[in-house]
């Protein structure tokens, strides 16, 4: 049996050829035949694309960056959306999360905006009662705070200690307005679960947009400056 298994070895062995792999190519060395590159029929597209991602809506004197407990483009989108607010709510929270860039300092243009506000998210406004409100800011005051806007928010070791609104509440309710990324939960929002939301149906980054064009001439230079609507104690 052993002098049959080495024999069938040989064999195959004999038999078989070893074809040498081509090398591998470069960068340099690929193409691609008969595809252009910017083709007469894709050029309107990308005049349309470039003349709407590309149009300066507002300059800034010192750019807005993230960060926590307060940062400038948190304070700017918060407030940007809660004066336009057309459900009266009495506050607004954005995950930090959902905020993926910062304005630089300059010119702001609408891409910028697509930048800073990547996902399809809509503004949502959920009625909370003292308590559900309350559970909801823990949940970012664990967190070291979020962007907020119509509040004053005291924190201590990591609790909420005091809110404090702009104007006063009209009912016992809490209306406050979320993305509906939390108001399904997300990001830990699990108090939300359930809660009946109004939205104004559109998705966050048109209605900044929309906001910007009506409130904030093009040829604006805006400056925000840090305030103290979060305590950390």
């Amino acid at each position: 049996m052993k002098r049959i298994g080495i024999w069938i070895g040989l064999f195959f062995l004999g038999g078989c050829k070893v074809i040498p792999s081509p090398p591998a190519a470069t960068y340099s060395q690929v193409k691609i035949q008969g595809i252009e590159t910017n083709p007469a029929w894709l050029i309107p597209y990308k005049m349309k694309i470039d003349s709407t991602m590309g149009r300066p809506i507002f300059k800034t004197a010192s750019g807005m960056s993230k960060g926590l407990p307060v940062s400038k483009i948190g304070i700017f989108l918060c407030d940007l959306l809660l004066s336009g607010d057309s459900l009266n709510g009495n506050a607004i929270l954005l995950n930090e999360g959902g905020i993926r860039s910062s304005f630089v300092k300059g010119q702001v243009t609408s891409g910028n905006v697509f930048e800073v506000l990547p996902f399809d998210n809509r503004m949502v406004l959920i009625e909370l009662d003292s308590m559900d409100f309350i559970a909801l800011l823990n949940v970012f005051a664990k967190k070291g705070g979020t962007p907020i806007g119509g509040f004053e928010w005291g924190i201590s070791d990591k609790k909420t200690s005091f809110v404090r609104f702009s104007k006063p509440l009209k009912s016992e309710k809490v209306r406050v307005w979320v993305n509906d990324y939390m108001a399904q939960g997300g990001d830990q929002c699990s108090v939300l679960i359930g809660k009946p939301w109004k939205s104004e149906g559109l998705l966050i980054r048109d209605a900044v947009l929309e906001r910007i064009e009506k409130t904030i001439p093009p040829d604006s230079v805006v400056e925000i400056s840090l305030d103290q609507r979060i305590f950390i104690k």
